[in-house]
Order: structure tokens, then C-alpha cells, then sequence
């Protein structure tokens, strides 16, 4: 009969309209507090393995790869995965790379410009009798910062300490750590100051004009 025909016909599993497969009921899905739980356990780990001494970057690239498979398995419990996507796919698809070419333009440019050595002779000239130690008196510890504040909004802070580096590495042993501390405060919260003060502006930026944004306002878009 036609009862019995419809009750034999295989029926397929609901789909969105994105293509993907319905999410999983609650009951079988990964948690966003689970989720959050691990990651918190993760950068948890990766931070006493830091403090313990362990090399830096093997620490860095095995959180990395646990922090890749927490996702991994969020994606496919939660049923949020394309069918026959593998995770390495959507991973690369993810990566913004015309941010990449950004970065590794700008540090080439930087590293060689600092090659050079005409930095050096700029900041000479420019922090005088302060250049020998910076922190020597409480003048040129104010002078400083502002140039260190001024480059960070011109070059961004991140590639401004690798400016800096050959003249902090001149400076005297005992002191090292003190100058080191007052560069790397000023250079961070100049990078709150302008859009080009820190690259987390810029990718905040981008990411905001993506989405029609395009208003600015002192440091926000």
C-alpha cells in the first residue's frame, strides 16, 4: 500500500542551509564550559612549563597543536564540521594571509634598516648623553620613553624593539633588566595610543572594515 511505501523510504538527515549536518543534541555535545575548561587547563600548563624553565618555543608549539585538537573536537561534537572537511583544511582556510605577507614585510624591512646602522646613529644623536645608559637619570628615562612612544606609532611596537635591541644590548649588565622593563611597558601601552601603535589594532581594524565598518574614532574603528 502507500503507507507501507512511504514508511520504506529512506530518509536522509535534515542539513542547513550552509550545508552542514544539524548540530548534535546536548546531551552528546562537547560543552562550551568543557571547551573552556581544557583551554583554561592548556594555557594552564603551557604557563608552569614556562616557569619551570622548559624551552620556550616546544612549549609554545605543543599548546599550539593540544589547542588545534580542543577545537578539532569541539567542531565535531558540536556537529559544526563540513562533511569530509578534514580539520587541516579548515584550519588553513582560517588563516588571514595577506596579515602574514603584513608581518613578514615589515619585520624584513625593519631588520634591514637596523642592518644598516643608521638607527643606532639616529637614536644617538637624538637621546645625546643618555645614550650610554639609559636609565642614568630620571630625564633620560622620561626621554626615552617618549622616543620609544613616538617610534611604536610610527613603526608599530612590536618592530621598534627589534630597532632598539642593538642599543639595549649595550647598555651595563647591572641595569639591563631595568631599561629592558621601562622599553617593553612604554612600547605596550603606546600601542593603545594610535591605530598603528600595536598590530592587534590593525587586524581589529580589518576585521571591522570586513564587516562594513568603517567609521574611526581615536583608537577604536
Amino acid at each position: 500500500t502507500f503507507d507501507e511505501d512511504v514508511e520504506a523510504m529512506p530518509v536522509s538527515p535534515p542539513s542547513s542551509e550552509s550545508g552542514r549536518p544539524p548540530m548534535a543534541s546536548s546531551a552528546s555535545r562537547f560543552s562550551w564550559w568543557s571547551y573552556l575548561f581544557a583551554i583554561a587547563a592548556v594555557v594552564g600548563c603551557m604557563l608552569a612549563a614556562w616557569i619551570a624553565g622548559c624551552a620556550i618555543d616546544s612549549v609554545a608549539l605543543a599548546a599550539g597543536a593540544a589547542l588545534m585538537l580542543l577545537r578539532a573536537v569541539r567542531r565535531r561534537c558540536a556537529g559544526t564540521h563540513r562533511e569530509g572537511e578534514a580539520e587541516t583544511e579548515f584550519a588553513l582556510g582560517e588563516v588571514d594571509y595577506s596579515l602574514l605577507v603584513l608581518f613578514a614585510g615589515q619585520f624584513v624591512l625593519v631588520g634591514a634598516t637596523v642592518d644598516t646602522g643608521l638607527p643606532q646613529k639616529a637614536l644617538q644623536g637624538i637621546l645625546g648623553p643618555c645614550f650610554r645608559q639609559l636609565d642614568a637619570t630620571a630625564a633620560c628615562v622620561f626621554w626615552f620613553s617618549i622616543v620609544v612612544m613616538l617610534l611604536s606609532n610610527i613603526i608599530s611596537n612590536v618592530p621598534v624593539i627589534l630597532m632598539l635591541q642593538p642599543l639595549l644590548a649595550r647598555q651595563p649588565a647591572a641595569n639591563a633588566v631595568q631599561v629592558w622593563t621601562i622599553c617593553a611597558w612604554v612600547a605596550t601601552v603606546a600601542g593603545n595610543l594610535t591605530m598603528l601603535g600595536s598590530a592587534a589594532n590593525l587586524i581589529v581594524a580589518q576585521g571591522a572594515e570586513s564587516r562594513g565598518e568603517a567609521g574611526y574614532n581615536a583608537t577604536s574603528t
